[in-house]
Parts: structure tokens; C-alpha cells; sequence
């Protein structure tokens, strides 16, 4: 009998339960509950969760470790960590040179598209890697909030799609596309207001998306027993 099977049948005693009863409650065989307790198998990690919650204790009690009072950061995450802030600090190298050429641009030749570009693109992928990567820098530190499945796909889903309608948006501003007569000029009022906008409201949305990207990414647990979204 193994540790965990070993406390799963201390509990399950302890509360006055078959295994019949047991199994009843997480929708299983009263088999599973047997193999769980004699160790032939071992409950993945929403069991082992549904388990602690059916017998009315925790998942520490259940697998016998204490929790830490301070996360200790797994290589892994300090090298995303790292790899977030390197992104992020090219980004931005990218954006403060694109941006001072452009603004060059601007003023030789009267052109506002580079300029409005830098703004539309560079600078809302600057505030997307940096939210992705202060949550890094948070993971490292302390566990994240744990998503559910249904809801951590959801979220990706959404923010992907809502950042590729705003690249659908900014498409015009963003390709070098022939625009001649009254259809150019109401088109680059066009592109000017959407600048502003994704200037002034685009790279908090980024800041915010980039946040939820890392929120919605799975991540195995830094200690036995348990597990971070």
C-alpha cells in the first residue's frame, strides 16, 4: 500500500465511508477506490482534487507534504522569465529606432504611415510581451491563480482572436497599400484615428492581453502535489 492509498483509506475510515460510497461521490468504481488504496494506480490530479473534496480534507493532508512558504522557482520558469524580458527589451529597442526614423520620414517626406505603424504595431507588442512577462516574473515568485480548463482555453481563444481582429483593423495602416485621390485621404483619417486609438488604448489592452495569454498557459506544479495554470 502506498502513502497516498494508505491516508485515502485512513480519511475514507475516518468520515465513516464504503468504498462503494466513496466511488458514488466521484462517479467511479468502487474498483478504482480499491486499486487507488492498495496502489495499483495512482488519481490524476483532478481526481486526486475531487478525492481531497469528497473526503473533505485538502490535497497536502491527501499526499502528506507541507506547503512551502515561499515558491522556489523551477529553471524552467526563470529561463521563460528571462526569455520574456529579452523579448521584450527588443521589442522596445525595435519600436524607440522604428519610431525615430519614422518621425523622420514624417517630416522630410510627409508621410505619416511608418510613423503610424510604429504605433499601431511595435508599440502594443511592446506592452503584450511586457504584460506575458511581469506574470513570468510573478510565477516565479508566487503561485498564479489557478484557471479551469474550460476557462483557461476560453481566454486564449478570445484574446487571440480579439488580437487578430485588431491586426485585420490596422491591416491598411500596417501594409504599404496604393492610395490615390478622395478614397486615400478619407482612408489616411481613417488610419490617423485608429492610430490614436491603438496609440492610446492599445497597449494597455496589450498590457492586459499579455497578462491573460500567461494566465492561460498550463504549467506543471513547483512541489509535489501541486499545480499551476
Amino acid at each position: 500500500m502506498s502513502e497516498l492509498g494508505k491516508r485515502l483509506r485512513e480519511r475514507r475510515v475516518a468520515l465513516g465511508l464504503t468504498q462503494d460510497e466513496l466511488a458514488a461521490r466521484l462517479f467511479v468504481t468502487r474498483q478504482t477506490i480499491s486499486n487507488y488504496e492498495r496502489g495499483l494506480s495512482e488519481p490524476d490530479l483532478d481526481t486526486l482534487r475531487r478525492l481531497a473534496e469528497a473526503l473533505e480534507t485538502d490535497i497536502v493532508a491527501l499526499l502528506g507534504t507541507e506547503p512551502s512558504s515561499r515558491k522556489v522557482p523551477q529553471k524552467k520558469e526563470i529561463l521563460l522569465f528571462l526569455l520574456g524580458v529579452g523579448l521584450t527589451a527588443g521589442a522596445a529597442a525595435w519600436f524607440f529606432i522604428s519610431e525615430k526614423q519614422a518621425f523622420a520620414w514624417k517630416s522630410s517626406h510627409y508621410d505619416v504611415l511608418p510613423y503610424m505603424r510604429a504605433g499601431l504595431f511595435l508599440l502594443p507588442l511592446v506592452y503584450l510581451l511586457l504584460g506575458w512577462t511581469l506574470m513570468q516574473g510573478a510565477a516565479c515568485l508566487t503561485e498564479l491563480p489557478a484557471l479551469q480548463p474550460r476557462l483557461r482555453v476560453g481566454l486564449r481563444f478570445a484574446v487571440l482572436a480579439l488580437i487578430l481582429v485588431y491586426l485585420l483593423a490596422s491591416a491598411p495602416a500596417l501594409l504599404p497599400l496604393p492610395l490615390t485621390g478622395r478614397i486615400g485621404l478619407e482612408a489616411e483619417l481613417v488610419f490617423a484615428r485608429a492610430a490614436r486609438l491603438g496609440i492610446g488604448w492599445g497597449k494597455y489592452l496589450a498590457l492586459l492581453f499579455g497578462s491573460v495569454l500567461r494566465l492561460s498557459r498550463r504549467n506543471k506544479g513547483l512541489t509535489r502535489g501541486q499545480d499551476m495554470i
